[in-house]
């Protein structure tokens, strides 16, 4: 019982962290960006409330964590049951509050520090594109992915320090045990780590291969790939990416592109992504041609241009010159 009581301490511990990291990430990005950085004028927004309060908010739940790492001590808690009585939620009379000690900090908890790397991660991807490729538009969420990957970093870091380097121990009596309510919250919170990923994963490795010896002929000769989605091997064939819908403001910033992929005897695919995926295929042809490229998508036939304005749909066509006599087949960036 003692354990799961323990369990909602490290929760606010978590949570606490989480609040921190994004904060503290946000207003880094937003500092920088509003004074303009990496070839990016300044954004105009200025440091506002908004700004100081999650500064504020930032700093002071990190330096609770830290003084709790570094300044460790058993602490008594209280645990107030309560009762829902239609939408108002109020103590319950008729159970009596229950106190329990609590670990302020052990090496166990830096198990859950590291798991806010999840979050930051994601931060990190959503801006995973520098603004010299993607445009100034990203990046503030540029600056904040890496900003949030630093700050996650620093809680397990802090703990460990102060643990083993610092020697900051609480006391033998709240060491005992302090590991159960990480088994317990960890028991709960890395299962799903790993099933969402596997959710999101599992659909691809099943997905049909495309490469110089499955694609031998073209797509005359495997009319059961057309309109599939499938994952795309191959070479890329042109030096750079074709950019298409492009900002006249920022010309780094382009919604489409488009790559040249080389597959032998199977001819040429005009690999084609739209707003994120089209960062991705800058930055791949950035590399230059004859480099190895994985891409999954749906495949299909060169797209019958209605307008010679259709630049979302005919990018590259013009610019990849003409199609090699084994022929010239379209994926469009998909994930199923």
């Amino acid at each position: 019982m003692l354990s799961l009581l323990r369990v909602a301490s490290l929760v606010k511990l978590v949570v606490a962290e989480f609040i921190a990291m994004v904060c503290l990430s946000a207003a880094f990005g937003w500092a920088l960006s509003s004074h303009g950085v990496l070839g990016c004028p300044p954004s105009g927004a200025g440091l506002t409330g908004t700004f100081f309060g999650a500064v504020l908010i930032g700093l002071g739940l990190t330096a609770w964590v830290v003084w709790r790492a570094a300044w460790p001590d058993e602490i008594r808690e209280t645990w107030r049951p309560v009762t829902k009585v239609g939408p108002v939620v109020m103590q319950n009379p008729a159970i009596a509050d229950v106190e329990y000690s609590f670990a302020t900090t052990h090496p166990t908890y830096a198990i859950l520090d590291f798991l806010q790397l999840g979050p930051a991660l994601i931060l990190f991807m959503l801006g995973r594109h520098p603004p010299e490729v993607a445009g100034c538009s990203t990046l503030f969420n540029f600056l904040m992915g890496r900003a949030a990957l630093v700050v996650a970093l620093f809680f397990p870091l802090c703990r460990l320090v102060s643990w083993y380097v610092l020697e900051k121990h609480t006391s033998e009596a709240a060491q005992r045990g302090a590991w159960k309510p990480v088994a317990l919250l960890c028991a709960a919170l890395i299962p799903a780590t790993f099933i969402v990923p596997l959710l999101v994963f599992l659909p691809r490795l099943n997905l049909p291969v495309v490469n110089a010896t499955t694609w031998t002929g073209g797509l005359g000769a495997h009319p059961e790939f057309s309109g599939k989605i499938v994952r795309l091997h191959g070479l890329t064939k042109s030096q750079k990416a074709a950019r298409c819908v492009c900002s006249d403001k920022d010309p780094n910033a382009c919604r489409v592109a488009a790559l040249l992929v080389d597959l032998g005897a199977g001819g040429e695919v005009i690999v084609h992504g739209s707003s994120d995926y089209a960062s991705d295929l800058v930055k791949e042809g950035r590399r230059g041609a004859g480099q190895a490229i994985e891409v999954i998508g749906r495949l299909g036939p060169l797209p019958v241009i209605a307008t010679k304005n259709d630049d979302a749909r005919d990018c590259g066509q013009d610019e990849f010159g003409p199609a090699s006599p084994a022929g010239r087949a379209f994926l469009h960036i998909e994930y199923p």
